[in-house]
């Protein structure tokens, strides 16, 4: 027996520490009991992106160390080839690759899986490296290297080894920035956002839109080499304010490093609300959104909790009246909405969270009651008006067609189950109020049934390659144009106010014009749109499925034919006409028709290669046709341009032969240069604007374009031809400090030229005195101050003497309006203006270097 007993205490030992060899151990994971552990060796380092690092030497090839162990991960090989700007091998590039789970809601620690391996590239440019990954997971690539832009990017794991292909990684800036106050004092320990304006992605490795640094104890933020050229804005995190650069930064190749200050102001304390999230056991809660509500358009304040719950409001406008706090997009617990009110500068607020519940359901077959095991849930919540985040589970195998949905609050709530199978439909959205207690919920998933389609044209001719769209109507009329969503995202079509409709099945009928639409059947009415092309769009209503329904047949109109070709080339080429070029990119002509009691028909038509087009189905009525030589959201190119080509009426049966000439909008470049004070504006943020002529309407395309001045003042641009002012954000010899100034010079750019020209601005300030007839002070009124032909506009009120106050200002002549409102009230007091009104100018001007009072005289 003792023998026995001695074996059995052995065995107990070894299980105990291949327990604690095996259990997740990575900062700040739970455990079961809910207590947060931590390795003996310190915190995992953490990137510019936010992203757990390796806990392995970068200087190892092939290191692999799991952050979060577990025993369901598999091994997922990850291979490519780095390469330069020039196209040969980029040597030493440090690849980082992770495994991100997909799932949203909370899991249990044992679950948890964040797993991570690090590897440099060889002499050729390529790397391999291996890494445990489970289904369902992301696997993240970042590479990073002294003089190199970090990318970024995430690729789905399918089950086997993911190749990335070659990879060009450009050349970074050489940054080297530094965070001071407004008395040129270093500031330590500050934490900057960069986000990059986009201009669209080579591939799924792309150089970073965001970057966090924090400066050292001299200030200076470690961004040497590591930043794409491009347009960045930047935010501070936490409670300082940024001054300058503002309001954006450019960043340009260059042999020389650039040299940046970021100016920073700490907040005052009377701007703050301080305190801490914390949780039913009073321990701090990380990534809560706190926002300030003070029954405005947009939160006075928003901040996100540190590890140890605490935040810092800062308010963005004038501190004012008290106002509530607001918990929101915070995994695993209830949002929170106080009743009672917090004055500014106020401190040690605790802001106590409920942890939220899970919600289990059994999925059956609605007609055998058999379980379905394969499926994934998608719910939302309502609070009040307001719909909450959407959460889109994973498709999963679940034994017995039993789950349980994690970390749901209490409330109101949505759920949709979207099976696998084929053979089965979604369900209907049920809605419930969770509880403490809400019992175990059963979803019934329907069978499909069959409705065939035939399209055939007035001749009888099938129809094939034509789109079908079987959808459930939402509040308005569904027609062509109408948008139509994925029954996933059933928040999106609430929070539309059913002004979309859910997308039931869609198909392509085929040489016959025939097609198969599956979906169960029922009593509600649906709708079938019949999209083309080849003919003109319809709509059939209402459509109802049924077991054994005769084939359903439709006749189209053909509509009428267009077609021609647009040039020249070389024009069209410079306006990103390319073969095999991306179609977001390629110019287009968009046709509209908007006809009395009948909806808004749009088409746009993507030019072929060598500039011809041809569209079909239009259907008969007047059409406007615009030329845009670029269409890709988020990229704003500066010789973007667009142009109205006229209308063209068509009547049904038409075919018509249309060409047009675009010359007129060839890219011209403009070669300037920027004196400020009579001094060259050195890095200067230089903003040109594409004004209009007098009396004509407002350009179409891009109208403003950024770049910014070299060491002389001068500046390079491409720009879409047109009449264009200046505006300035530079640094002056005030003490260091940025203005914001508009050149009362413009100039006229034309197709295909190169202009150039020197844009004088000089400083000065603008003190005008406002009374009225009897001689009284006109305090507290707004008025606005601009300058004909350079776009400039300002709104300023009065102080109590009835004085106006722009300083600086560059010097010119200007015009003095003031706001006669005509309304006022409670939209006056909301956005803390004069409400809604016409402005009417009492008088002009100018504006000197001296900056004496000028006064001015309000008329009845």
């Amino acid at each position: 027996m003792n023998k026995l007993a001695v074996a059995l205490l052995l065995c107990a030992c070894a299980c105990a520490a291949a327990w604690f060899w095996w259990y997740p151990t990575a900062p700040g994971i739970p455990t079961p009991d809910g207590d947060p552990v931590t390795t003996g060796g310190g915190a995992v380092p953490r990137h510019s992106d936010g992203a757990a690092g390796a806990q392995t030497d970068p200087t190892r090839r092939g290191d692999t160390e799991p952050e979060h162990r577990t025993t369901s991960a598999v091994r997922c090989a990850v291979r490519g080839r780095l390469l330069d700007e020039r196209g040969g091998p980029l040597v030493g590039c440090r690849v980082e690759a992770r495994a991100r789970p997909r799932r949203v809601a909370p899991m249990p620690a044992a679950e948890l899986v964040e797993l991570a391996a690090v590897v440099e590239s060889a002499a050729d440019g390529r790397f391999a490296l291996e890494l445990p990954v489970q289904p369902g997971d992301d696997v993240v690539l970042t590479t990073r290297r002294d003089g190199c832009a970090d990318l970024h990017g995430a690729f789905p794991w399918r089950g086997s080894a993911i190749e990335t292909g070659d990879v060009r990684v450009p050349a970074g800036v050489r940054l080297i920035g530094r965070v001071v106050d407004e008395r040129g004092t270093v500031q330590p320990g500050v934490d900057l956002r960069f986000y990059r304006q986009l201009v669209g992605r080579a591939g799924p490795l792309a150089p970073k839109s965001f970057v966090r640094a924090t400066s050292d104890a001299n200030g200076v933020l470690p961004l040497d080499g590591h930043l794409a050229c491009d347009t960045w804005t930047v935010h501070v995190a936490g409670s300082a304010k940024l001054l300058a650069p503002s309001p954006a930064l450019v960043l340009q190749p260059d042999a020389v490093a650039q040299q940046v200050d970021f100016v920073v102001r700490p907040a005052d304390p009377s701007e703050l609300i301080l305190g801490r999230v914390v949780d039913d056991r009073e321990r701090g809660v990380a990534g809560a959104v706190v926002e300030a509500d003070d029954a405005t358009a947009w939160p006075s304040g928003t901040a996100i909790s540190a590890a140890d719950g605490s935040f810092e409001l800062r308010c963005r406008r004038p501190p004012g009246k008290p106002v509530h706090l607001q918990v929101k997009r915070v995994a695993g617990f209830e949002l929170l909405h106080t009743p009672e009110t917090y004055a500014w500068g106020t401190r040690g607020v605790v802001l106590a969270l409920r942890r939220a519940g899970n919600v289990r359901l059994e999925v059956v077959d609605a007609e055998n009651r058999r379980p379905v095991e394969a499926f994934r849930v998608v719910w939302f919540q309502r609070h009040g008006n307001a719909l909450g985040a959407q959460h889109r589970g994973e498709p999963e195998v679940h034994a017995g067609g039993r789950t349980e949905v994690l970390g749901v609050p209490q409330g109101e709530t949505t759920m949709v189950v979207i099976p696998t199978d084929p053979e089965l439909a979604p369900n209907e959205p049920i809605t419930f109020v969770k509880t403490e207690s809400t019992p175990l919920l059963e979803v019934r998933l329907p069978r499909r049934v069959e409705l065939v389609v035939r399209v055939v044209r007035g001749d009888g001719q099938p129809v094939g390659g034509t789109a079908l769209e079987l959808v459930q109507p939402g509040a308005a009329k569904v027609t062509p144009a109408t948008r139509v969503l994925d029954p996933s995202r059933v928040a999106m079509h609430a929070q539309q106010g059913g002004h979309s409709a859910l997308l039931l099945d869609r198909v392509t009928t085929d040489a016959r014009g025939v097609a198969t639409l599956r979906w169960p059947a029922g009593d509600k009415p649906l709708a079938l749109r019949v999209l083309g092309p080849g003919h003109v769009p319809l709509v059939r209503a209402p459509v109802y499925l049924r077991r054994g329904a005769p084939r359903l047949e439709i006749e189209v109109d053909t509509g009428a034919t267009v077609q021609g070709r647009v040039g020249p080339l070389p024009v069209l080429a410079r306006l990103g006409l390319q073969a095999g070029g991306s179609a977001l990119l390629a110019p287009a002509l968009v046709w509209t028709r908007e006809a009395v009691g009948e909806a808004r028909i749009s088409r746009r038509v993507r030019l072929d290669p060598n500039g011809s087009y041809r569209v079909v189905g239009l259907p008969a009525g007047t059409w406007r046709i615009r030329f845009e030589s670029s269409r890709a959201v988020g990229v704003r190119t500066p010789t973007a341009a667009h142009k109205d080509l006229g209308t063209l009426t068509l009547a049904a049966q038409d075919a018509v032969q249309m060409d047009y000439d675009v010359r007129d909008l060839e890219p011209a470049s403009l070669r300037g240069t920027v004196m400020l004070d009579g001094v060259p504006a050195r890095s200067a943020a230089v903003y040109l604007v594409r004004i209009a002529e007098p009396g004509a309407p407002a350009p179409l395309g891009v109208r403003s374009t950024l770049v910014r001045t070299d060491r002389d003042g001068g500046f390079t641009a491409e720009l879409a031809p047109g009449r264009y002012s200046l505006g300035l954000d530079a640094p002056t010899s005030r003490g260091g400090a940025r203005v914001r100034l508009t050149c009362a010079q413009s100039i006229d750019v034309a197709p295909g030229q190169q202009a150039s020209g020197v844009f004088a601005v000089d400083i000065g300030r603008l003190r005008v005195r406002v009374r009225d007839r009897d001689g009284r002070a006109a305090a507290n009124q707004v008025f606005r101050v601009s300058q004909p032909g350079s776009g400039f506009a300002a709104s300023v009120r009065s102080n109590s003497d009835g004085l106006l106050l722009l300083d600086p200002i560059a010097v010119g002549q200007y015009t003095v309006a003031v706001l006669r409102p005509t309304t006022g009230g409670a939209g006056a007091a909301r956005w803390g203006g004069a409400g809604q009104g016409t402005y009417v100018a009492i008088g002009t001007v100018e504006v000197t270097a001296g900056g004496g009072v000028v006064e001015l005289t309000l008329q009845r």
